[in-house]
């Protein structure tokens, strides 16, 4: 009884206080695998910021030398002026790559936070989907591509196609890969046009303007 009494102080003694700040409002954002791994990816795409960065710096210090510096046609002028083309040209192909991924992250990131409905109002309920989307001349609903025993979700690789109000598509395996190799596959894509759901399959190497 005794070593019980003092097994407690002791507990109580060495107890660690936990002091929890909490916050005051909590927003969750439902996100699907493919637009996890576009974000995933979206780190490396800033070496290509830096390569294209460090090649302008090697292309204007090299180019700012063939012009104040006299230097006679030889094996130095040639490297100097080789150097300057190859800094200039990949600097700007390196900064488009940047660019064209840096705008794909903002289009996945826009379209994530577009799920939560604006502050005070309510979430649309299913039966009524289709009065908010009245106006709306095109909403990709969903998306797959492959056959009826094995097809591979495709929304979010055709959600940046859109411009617009427009998707432009091809049914191929260019979209996310081959799911089924050697069958014939299809582009299955459901959307709602001013506030119509509608569905169209569209046969391997077919292409379709929506809506």
């Amino acid at each position: 009884m005794k070593n019980l009494r003092i097994q407690s102080n002791l507990n109580q003694e060495f107890q660690t206080e936990i002091r929890r700040a909490r916050i005051k409002k909590l927003t969750i954002y439902e996100i699907s695998d493919a637009e996890l791994n576009i974000l995933e990816h979206g780190a490396p795409y800033s070496i290509l910021l830096n390569l294209s960065i460090f090649l302008f710096t090697t292309a204007i210090a090299t180019t700012i030398a063939l012009i104040t510096i006299k230097m006679p046609l030889g094996k130095i002028y040639i490297a100097f002026l080789i150097a300057s083309i190859i800094g200039w040209l990949g600097g700007i192909i390196l900064i488009i790559l940047w660019s064209r991924s840096y705008r794909s992250i903002s289009l996945i990131t826009k379209t994530i936070r577009d799920r939560l409905p604006p502050e005070g109002e309510a979430e649309v309920p299913q039966n009524n989907i289709l009065l908010k989307y009245k106006d709306i001349k095109f909403k990709l609903l969903s998306a797959r591509y492959g056959t009826k025993e094995k097809s591979i979700d495709v929304y979010d690789k055709l959600v940046l196609m859109i411009k617009n109000d427009e998707l432009k598509v091809t049914s191929s395996n260019s979209i996310a890969g081959d799911p089924l190799k050697g069958v014939k596959k299809k582009l299955i894509i459901n959307y709602i046009s001013y506030g119509t759901i509608r569905e169209v399959e569209v046969s391997e190497n077919d292409s379709i303007t929506l809506p």
